[in-house]
């Protein structure tokens, strides 16, 4: 955002500029010289006013980069002001758009409407400001859907949607949350954190440990207390997890979509609330709940936030267990537990890989290289050259009750219980969260390079189900054995982490997992309706009980 101050530092040092300039053309003619000059001039000055706006540019989309960004900040300034020492009213200004007024919020009282809180200036320039020109401003409004309301005639600046998305959070108290705000004190709460201490070559536990330290500021504040439950290994975290149960209220799980795993089985079913700070590869999990992703500091805030007011969102999980000669594997190398086999007994959060995905994860986690999505990106179009044809029997309950069995010559089956997978990859794009269902995806047939390219295109826009080459069904549990025609399935891998070998029955269970979310987070899953998942399969020619193509 930038005003006088920063219009006068622009004239200035285009005016250095035209000095410096100035000085080098002494000497030369007079009639190339003053060309010369008057063409550099003009684009030093041009070049200028580029890297203002563009400067102006990214810092409106820096401060708006998305819903759960500001949201997760807003959550956790709300609090403080509504819940802790009561706070009169502060007097309103023309000249600051950002001056909100505030009365002190009594126990069953709604909060003061929006226009009664704030001010909102009229555009200073009218003819620059993007969001009086149609479409150029909706790099910003396309970013945050709360904002739906703002008046086009006003300047939409960073400062003003960031305003008008606490104004809306604190709405969300009137409109159904008022039920979920905590109103007591937090003297006897107690938050564990557990973080992967080999993630990363130690990275893991270097920002475990900032989460602490952010996490104990802000209990010095909010008056509860921090503890560390990290182990010295996947397992061992959870084991620590699970033995300190009655120890803690709260788990914080920082890391990926493994360390979400770590937490889902930790607290799975109990009703004790999950925070994630996603600093993964992947982090589908949190992706697909509009939560922030690598900013430790903001999903930090959204925690807290969450803690303070008392909102939650309960989802789905799946679980897999072992059939007889199932068993499971080391989670974090893939070999064997032990010699006695013992048997698989896993939630997961994400997704369950039974094949042409299992070995894509499993490449991507033994990949060097340094972004998430690259890797995933990599590990596909090497494994789409070296698939094979994995013999599957499978037995489902499907979404109506009636059960289907039928054998699965596929290179691909996965039970999805939510969308992403790779980095943001849309795996599974009708699975919700809140549907007590999971969805079975696999390929119908090895599918020619052309159909594969497609294929890839289609994840990366929510339309993989689509195409032809995928077959899809609503389960409410499934059995997979190993049939007698194809390749040996192999080791199976739930949310980035291995977790046995086949035979096993997974099962959905219904909002089984309970998640700190800021209140827009909550609102925005609220939207995510069954009409709208029905209006997408539609769209992509399904049948939504069947999965079967209708033309």
């Amino acid at each position: 955002m930038r005003g006088k101050k920063g219009t006068t530092s622009v004239k200035h040092d285009v005016k250095q500029y035209v000095r410096r300039v100035s000085h080098v053309l002494k000497g030369a003619d007079e009639g190339a010289g003053t060309i010369s000059g008057v063409a550099l001039i003009a684009i030093v000055a041009a070049m200028l006013g580029a890297v203002a706006m563009a400067g102006n540019l990214l810092l409106c989309v820096h401060r708006a980069q998305n819903t759960a960004d500001l949201a997760s900040a807003a959550a956790a300034q709300i609090p403080c002001r509504a819940l802790g020492s009561r706070c009169g009213p502060v007097p309103p200004t023309r000249a600051r758009p950002h001056r909100v007024q505030r009365r002190a919020m009594e126990p069953g009282s709604n909060p003061v409407p929006l226009k009664a809180r704030m001010r909102w200036s009229p555009c200073r320039r009218p003819r620059r400001c993007r969001s009086h020109r149609g479409s150029s401003g909706s790099h910003v409004r396309g970013l945050l859907p709360v904002i739906r309301r703002l008046p086009d005639s006003r300047c939409m600046t960073a400062r003003n949607v960031q305003l008008k998305v606490m104004g809306n959070l604190a709405l969300d108290v009137k409109h159904g949350y008022r039920t979920s705000m905590s109103k007591t004190s937090h003297a006897n709460t107690t938050v564990a954190v557990v973080c992967n201490p080999t993630s990363n070559k130690g990275k893991g536990a270097q920002v475990g440990g900032h989460v602490i330290d952010l996490l104990r500021g802000a209990g010095r504040k909010h008056g509860f207390d921090v503890i560390d439950v990290t182990g010295t290994s996947f397992d061992d975290s959870l084991a620590n997890a699970r033995r300190r149960g009655d120890e803690y209220d709260y788990l914080v799980a920082v890391g990926g979509d493994g360390m979400v795993a770590l937490g889902a089985n930790a607290v799975g079913c109990s009703g004790k609330p999950l925070g994630i700070v996603a600093i993964g590869s992947g982090n589908d999990f949190a992706r697909g709940l509009d939560l922030p992703v690598n900013r430790v500091e903001t999903a930090v805030e959204g925690i807290v936030g969450a803690i303070v007011r008392g909102t939650h969102i309960d989802v789905d999980m799946g679980l897999v267990t072992s059939l007889p000669d199932g068993h499971a594997i080391d989670s974090t190398d893939g070999t064997d537990v032990s010699q006695s086999r013992s048997p698989i007994d896993r939630y997961y959060a994400g997704m369950l890989s039974c094949g042409l995905d299992a070995s894509i994860n499993d490449r991507a986690n033994h990949s060097h290289l340094p972004n998430g999505s690259l890797r995933y990106f990599a590990a596909v179009i090497v494994e789409l050259t070296h698939m094979k044809s994995y013999g599957y029997h499978i037995k489902a309950t499907l979404a109506d009750g009636s059960v289907e069995e039928r054998d699965i010559i596929s290179p691909l089956l996965t039970v999805a219980n939510s969308r992403h997978i790779g980095g943001g990859l849309e795996g599974s794009p009708y699975s919700r969260f809140a549907d007590g269902l999971l969805d079975l995806v696999w390929l119908d047939h090895v599918p020619n390079f052309r159909e594969c390219v497609d294929a890839v295109a289609r994840a990366y826009h929510g339309r993989l189900l689509g195409s032809h080459a995928f077959g899809w069904k609503r389960v409410r549990d499934i059995e997979i054995t190993r049939a007698t025609e194809g390749d040996e399935p192999p080791v199976l891998m739930a949310d980035g982490e291995y977790v046995g070998h086949l035979p096993v029955k997974v099962l959905a269970k219904d909002s089984a997992l309970r998640v700190l979310v800021p209140p827009a987070v909550a609102e925005a899953q609220a939207a995510d309706s069954e009409e709208r998942v029905l209006e997408t399969i539609k769209r992509d020619g399904r049948d939504p009980l069947t999965g079967r193509f209708l033309a």
